[in-house]
């Protein structure tokens, strides 16, 4: 079988960003207890507006926007002149989807503290999400003018420098930064993904590393799966798989490289069907899990329940060409 014939789930997993991984048995008496000692010390000493930032910060933590933001105006109303409660404020408005927002408060924190290389650094990744990598870039050289060493500019430039597709000034900075810290998770999958698409071997290495540091780095998990995926090395991505469907067991892009592998290089087609189904149990309009079935029906000499699953495809997308083609192959059949 052609691996051309299938559809391969080559992108990252989204859910994860750098900043927001998924929690597996939260500890939540100890959550509470962390917010009840806030909350204590806030009664007892009403006017501090550090006590208030700390609150917010934890409701922001927790994706609780609308406590944040109300926690966060009150140390203001307090302290209007501590950069720090700009930064959050700032933080809570990027969350909030208020690129604007985010910008004054940046601002702000850059007026009362213009020698802190860390409001530089974050407009320069507020200006890199809104894809102004001129401005962007002009930031992070004024961090870094402040700080050379700064290992959080240098990453952030060198996420502007691979937006820019230059992936020679990316992978320096991103090396550059793991340089100046060592327990650094977000270059490391970085460096692993360049590399994984330049078919370099050092993007096991990263990888594998980012793993060893950080062992419920599921991107990092998953990124190396794929890249040993991509290698043909069929037995060890089934194993980060499988140990990323422990803890993450209703992920459709893990169950649908599992029923890939499983379809594509074992030709075990009633197990890939397992998988697909469960892609869309959880996600009904995964076009490309709809037609790896149908494939995998093919497989097992399945004809018409194949030939239905393709039209479904069509049906759903039209101009899905692996679908045509298969219509082709199986009126070729008749």
């Amino acid at each position: 079988m052609k691996i051309n014939l299938i559809v391969l789930a080559l992108f990252g997993l989204s859910l994860f960003s750098c900043k927001e991984r998924p929690k597996i048995n939260e500890a939540k008496p100890a959550e509470n207890t962390e917010l009840e000692q806030l909350s204590l010390l806030i009664k007892g000493d009403s006017n501090n507006a550090a006590l208030y930032n700390q609150r917010a910060n934890y409701y922001l933590s927790r994706n609780d926007v609308a406590l944040a933001l109300n926690d966060i105006n009150k140390a203001l109303q307090k302290n209007s002149k501590d950069q720090a409660l700009f930064l959050t404020l700032a933080e809570i408005y990027l969350k909030m989807g208020q690129p604007d927002g985010c910008n004054s408060a940046l601002q702000k924190a850059v007026e009362i503290d213009p020698e802190n290389s860390v409001p530089y650094f974050r407009l320069a990744e507020l200006n890199l999400l809104l894809e102004d990598y001129t401005t962007a870039m002009m930031y992070a050289d004024r961090s870094l003018n402040m700080h050379q060493l700064n290992p959080d500019a240098h990453f952030v430039k060198g996420l502007i420098y691979l937006a820019k597709n230059d992936t020679t000034n990316a992978i320096r900075n991103f090396q550059f930064s793991l340089d100046q810290r060592e327990l650094f998770l977000e270059p490391l999958i970085q460096l692993g993904k360049i590399y994984t698409i330049q078919r370099n071997n050092l993007a096991a290495l990263y990888l594998e590393k980012a793993i060893r540091q950080f062992p419920e780095a599921y991107d990092a998990r998953y990124q190396l799966a794929l890249y040993l995926q991509d290698n043909e090395r069929v037995e060890e991505a089934l194993i980060h798989y499988d140990t990323l469907l422990q803890l993450l067991p209703e992920n459709k892009y893990v169950l649908f490289n599992i029923g890939y592998l499983q379809l594509v290089y074992l030709n075990n087609f009633e197990k890939a069907i397992q998988f697909f189904d469960e892609v869309l149990l959880n996600d009904p309009n995964y076009v490309d899990a709809l037609y790896n079935k149908g494939r995998a029906l093919e497989e097992l000499g399945q004809f018409m329940n194949s030939r239905e699953i393709y039209n479904e495809v069509l049906r759903r997308e039209s101009n899905h060409h692996l679908a045509i083609e298969a219509l082709n192959r199986l009126d070729l059949r008749r």
